[in-house]
Order: structure tokens, then sequence, then C-alpha cells
């Protein structure tokens, strides 16, 4: 029973690292990319000089912030997914065994 344990640990974080590598690092990339496009149309509208430049820029400045957010949220449940693979082989071999200690009771 504990190497079954160990298996399932050794599985979770195989799964875990898999799961990281396929999604955290290109959101994460993203999001910084998306906070620097916002933060560049922020500086545009603090140096608009005319209503109109000034209302294009406000316009860009929402576009980026709502990019951003969407990408954070992403980020956030990408987050959910990877502890959600890692642990699903411990759930597994856990309730075989509950399953199997019962039958033998």
């Amino acid at each position: 029973m504990g190497q079954e344990k160990l298996a399932a640990v050794s599985e979770s974080g195989t799964a875990m690292a898999s799961q990281l590598h396929a999604t955290q690092f290109a959101l994460t990339h993203r999001a910084v990319r998306q906070s620097l496009q916002t933060v560049e149309a922020l500086a545009g509208l603090m140096v608009s000089i005319s209503p109109s430049h000034t209302a294009a820029q406000a316009q860009r400045l929402l576009k980026a912030a709502n990019r951003s957010l969407a990408t954070a949220t992403q980020l956030s449940s990408a987050t959910a997914r990877i502890a959600q693979r890692g642990l699903r082989p411990i759930y597994s071999r856990a309730t075989s065994n509950a399953q199997r200690l019962i039958k033998n009771r």
C-alpha cells in the first residue's frame, strides 16, 4: 500500500508539471505582454493633446485592460486545472483503496 501511495504522488507530480508546462507559461507570457500594452496605452492617454486623440487613447486603454483581465481570469482557471490534474491520481488511488477495504470487511 505504501508503494501505491508513492506511485500516486509521482503520477500526480508528473500530471501537474505537464499541465503547468502546457498552459501556465504561455498565459503568464501573455499576461505580462498585455500588462505592458496597458501601460503603453495609459502613457498614450497621459500625453494626449486633443479631445479626439484622448478619446482614441482612452478606448485603446479600455481594450488593453479588458484583455489583461481576461488573461488573468484564464491564468486563475489554469491554476485550478493544474491542482485538479495533480489530485486526480491521488483521489483515484484513495477511492479504490477505500472500496477494496470495504469489500474485505
